[in-house]
């Protein structure tokens, strides 16, 4: 015997608009210019230098996902009304063929557990009746969030951005 329920969700109308951006150093980075999750960086460290497929690596793997739960459970969605990310699909494959990125970069990349930390957003999101949209990655890290002017050398480096046209500087997170 099966039952199955619906549940019509109705979701928040009330509360702001965020965006959220996923990296590395900063686990989560607000619009807001809050950062979740400090210490991302050291748990990726930790499991590339476990052996991959033993015991050890198997624990170290579980506890980037307790690690990533913990913290988008946190998330004071009671303030949220919509949560805007960036999609960032195949990223494991576009760094393997633009070789833009270093090697040492590309080994965290690709123990960058993003698409878990995404269904945990999304779900949570649905727990707490809060509005999510996804968008495209095309020209987010080199758009200036003031002039909307796009130009590959407003992205400084990974960490800083500065728009060649109206001269606003930021740190790349959170712009």
């Amino acid at each position: 015997i099966q039952f199955f329920f619906k549940k019509k969700i109705i979701k928040k109308v009330n509360g702001y608009k965020i965006g959220f951006d996923f990296g590395i150093n900063k686990f989560i980075a607000t619009s807001d210019r809050e950062e979740f999750g400090s210490g991302y960086k050291q748990l990726l460290e930790k499991i590339l230098r476990k052996k991959q497929y033993s015991n050890e690596w198997y624990r170290c793997k579980e506890e980037i996902k307790e690690f990533i739960d913990y913290h988008i459970k946190n998330l004071p969605y009671d303030k949220y009304g919509l949560v805007v990310i960036e999609r960032l699909n195949n990223i494991h494959q576009k760094m393997r063929l633009k070789r833009r990125l270093s090697k040492n970069i590309r080994r965290f990349v690709s123990k960058w557990n993003i698409g878990y930390a995404y269904k945990r957003l999304i779900a949570n999101c649905n727990l707490n009746r809060v509005h999510y949209r996804i968008v495209s990655s095309y020209n987010n890290s080199i758009t200036c969030p003031l002039c909307s002017y796009a130009d590959k050398r407003n992205r400084k480096s990974q960490e800083d951005f500065c728009c060649q046209k109206c001269s606003y500087s930021d740190n790349a997170d959170f712009t």
